[in-house]
């Protein structure tokens, strides 16, 4: 008995079943896609910036078309960062669920370097604040 592979097949039978196989994936799935992301920023805490910009990573997966507009999408974020904070770190996740199944995850990453403060930069914060009260 020879095994054959369908796209190659020279009887047609196999060919015609690979290609209502195929216009059958095409019609009734889809690609669920998220490109990289800007999200919020997050609060730092004993950093020389107050803040950092996180963006996630990309996502794609196949799901049946009509399920598209139900897909959720659940961020897991801390509420802020202690600091240092290195550019590319991963913070958090977003999981991307279909009917309470988790279809996928990517990560959320930080921006941007934030070092830990010194003592003489805070002294010096703090005076400054002083005097922009004035």
């Amino acid at each position: 008995m020879s095994k054959r592979v369908f796209l190659g097949a020279k009887n047609i039978l196999p060919q015609a079943i690979a290609k209502k196989l195929l216009d059958y994936g095409f019609a009734s799935y889809s690609l669920f896609k998220r490109e990289k992301e800007m999200l919020e920023e997050i609060p730092i805490h004993g950093g020389t910036a107050d803040k950092t910009q996180l963006y996630s990573e990309p996502f794609v997966s196949i799901v049946p078309k009509e399920s598209i507009s139900k897909i959720e999408s659940v961020y897991s974020i801390p509420e802020y960062l202690s600091a240092p904070v290195r550019a590319g770190e991963e913070i958090g996740k977003i999981e991307y669920r279909l009917n309470g199944e988790l279809l996928g995850s990517s990560k959320i990453y930080s921006e941007e370097n934030v070092e830990k403060i010194s003592y003489l930069q805070l002294y010096l914060r703090m005076l400054l604040s002083i005097f922009d009260k004035s």
